[in-house]
């Protein structure tokens, strides 16, 4: 129920975002022609992950993925609160993390990013922190708590900052208003910038 609603909050946020984009006053009709010419066939280069077999190949589930620089492919999985790295062929290399609340432990993670200081950040939904580990998957840092729960999506900021989505609420003469944030967050559950941010006020339904 959990991974629905996260999952569910990320697609609305999408949409928002895509429907509050400037619309130039051109507009081009669009044709059995032109959608032709526009069109791209997808097709399946590589797949990852067996129903039986290999354990370090079998997913709890997989909730986000990344890419470093070198192409190696990370996965997350909350199921199994783990980070699987392997590499640009798909073979697994080795794997962090396990259930628990220590360095390096995780419990429900929800999101992964590649930082562009070579860093791997990981929100970790039910611990209320972001996770920082080193380019070697180390365990460096982490920020937290945040109030009610830390970025349900990350992606890279600026040097060792996070850019990411956060269910949030305050309140204000005596109404209790309840939305999400899109901010930065670096060193602290504070964000350092909040880029959009949209609220309703609660009345209890």
């Amino acid at each position: 129920m959990l991974l629905r609603e996260i999952h569910t909050i990320n697609v609305l946020f999408s949409v928002v975002l895509f429907l509050s984009l400037p619309c130039g006053e051109e507009s081009s009709e669009i044709t059995e022609e032109n959608r032709e010419e526009s069109s791209l066939e997808l097709v399946i280069a590589d797949t990852i992950g067996i129903e039986i077999g290999d354990s370090n190949y079998v997913f709890g589930t997989i909730i986000d993925a990344a890419f470093m620089p070198d192409g190696r492919i990370v996965l997350l999985d909350p199921v199994r609160n783990r980070v699987s790295i392997f590499n640009p062929e798909g073979e697994f290399l080795f794997s962090i993390g396990n259930t628990g609340i220590g360095p390096g432990e995780f419990n429900e993670p929800s999101s992964i990013a590649i930082l562009s200081n070579g860093d791997i950040a990981v929100a970790d939904h039910m611990q209320y922190k972001i996770v920082f580990l080193d380019s070697l998957f180390g365990f460096e840092r982490e920020i937290g708590p945040f109030i009610p729960q830390p970025p349900v999506k990350v992606w890279a900021g600026k040097e060792s900052s996070v850019v990411g989505l956060q269910v949030h609420y305050y309140s204000e003469d005596d109404a209790f208003y309840v939305g999400a944030r899109l901010g930065s967050w670096s060193d602290s559950p504070e964000p350092d910038i909040v880029y959009y941010s949209e609220y309703n006020r609660f009345n209890g339904d």
